[in-house]
């Protein structure tokens, strides 16, 4: 069933295909991975109070309500100060003899006077002002973080008030429909790992969204990679599954779920760093071919080993070649193949070089992973490449090709972001 023509998903905000991101007209704010400048806060309410004007300001617009979603760490005091600066915020805007009064409308002039010349808008940056001055008792500030907060999740996502503030943490990562939302703001990074299930959940963005060229999502740089990564791991997941490969992939930076809610007897859990398919016999003929691989399209050159049976299905599956395919549609040479360099020579990595206990060496595996980030660390193919592939030996004369996609980067890459002006 296809979505209707206003819902943005996946695909809008976190953009794999460069044609994508042309689509993607929302405005992307990269926070700062470190610290809790209040001032951050106070612009992000500042652009959304004259987003809001800028859709309703017209004679002929329906007055429609507006809400911005302000996603916190989880923890109370966190709620309770963005909270407090917020509600210190619309005080200062609804008091004219404020002594920050005089400061805070000169930054709305500065930043009204930008939002104008980027929309190319008929109005003055003092229509749009006033419009959020005369306006401003219009607002309501809701918390939805508590157990007695019913009342003021079903306010947030079916906002009245014309200027709607939510703050909240935990709850968020429920199943809520966030109606009229047009600023969703992170107010803090997530410590410890993203689990898939959780950001999927969190992606509150997504939804109906006509008027998705005003929507705003400010959020650190790392996380907005890190959710990427989550939003590809669980599609290459549902890719594999459709197959009959029952196989959860996560990442160093991201879980699926929490480990007790896997069930472990029929499906197992993958880093991005993964095995594909089974290992086979090594003989020269497939040892030459395979150093010489980057010198082809790497799509064809993968079917190539399958057509000439040097390569089975069973060591690279089809679905696999068909989801590569797909996501390096506009760059086929996005795929790189890994290899090791010995006095200027490729060779092939061998898994004895690796002395980790839990080394597999007959299975040719190394369960914590990090094999092709470590090879390719500081190397300038890992910041231009998306998609990784590594052909590994054993002293057997046994092999096997591991997959790692590093989607995250080439997602931001696709999106424009908007500088920070504070």
């Amino acid at each position: 069933m296809e979505s209707h023509d206003n819902y943005k998903g996946r695909s809008f905000f976190f953009p794999t295909l460069k044609e994508q991101g042309k689509n993607s007209d929302y405005k992307l704010v990269k926070l700062s991975d470190e610290g809790d400048d209040p001032k951050i806060l106070r612009n992000a309410i500042f652009r959304f109070l004259l987003r809001t004007a800028m859709l309703n300001i017209h004679k002929s617009a329906e007055r429609t309500p507006y809400s911005m979603l302000i996603h916190t760490a989880g923890r109370v005091n966190d709620h309770e100060k963005d909270q407090q600066d917020v509600q210190k915020t619309l005080g200062v805007l609804s008091n004219q003899t404020s002594a920050k009064f005089n400061k805070y409308a000169e930054e709305l002039l500065k930043l009204s006077s930008k939002l104008i010349s980027e929309y190319h808008l008929d109005y003055t940056d003092i229509q749009l002002v006033k419009f959020v001055i005369n306006n401003i008792g219009k607002s309501e500030v809701l918390v939805i973080n508590h157990k007695n907060d019913s009342g003021n999740v079903k306010r947030s996502c079916e906002p009245k008030a014309l200027f709607t503030f939510a703050i909240g943490g935990n709850i968020v990562s429920r199943g809520l429909t966030f109606e009229n939302l047009l600023t969703f703001f992170f107010s803090r990074n997530v410590k410890g790992k993203l689990q898939q299930n959780t950001y999927i959940q969190r992606a509150r963005m997504f939804g109906n969204r006509p008027y998705s060229r005003y929507f705003e999502l400010c959020v650190p740089e790392s996380l907005l990679e890190d959710w990427a990564d989550c939003f590809q791991d669980h599609e290459l997941s549902l890719r594999l599954a459709k197959a009959g490969v029952y196989q959860h992939i996560q990442g160093k930076r991201t879980s699926v779920v929490d480990g007790g809610a896997i069930d472990k007897q029929n499906v197992t859990v993958e880093n991005s760093e993964r095995p594909i398919g089974e290992k086979f016999l090594l003989n020269t003929e497939l040892e030459n071919r395979l150093l010489k691989a980057n010198e082809k399209n790497p799509i064809q050159f993968i079917k190539e080993l399958k057509s000439s049976g040097l390569l089975e299905d069973e060591h690279f599956p089809s679905p696999l070649v068909a989801y590569l395919e797909e996501v390096s549609e506009e760059d086929p040479n996005s795929i790189y193949f890994v290899l090791r360099s010995v006095k200027g020579e490729a060779v092939l990595q061998n898994i004895e070089r690796y002395s980790d206990p839990d080394v597999d060496t007959k299975n040719i595996f190394r369960p914590r992973g990090g094999i092709i980030h470590a090879m390719l660390n500081k190397r300038i193919e890992y910041e231009t490449y998306s998609h990784f592939i590594l052909p590994i030996k054993n002293a057997a004369g046994e092999a096997r090709l591991m997959y790692k996609p590093k989607i995250g980067k080439k997602i931001i890459r696709n999106l424009k972001a908007h500088s920070l002006t504070v």
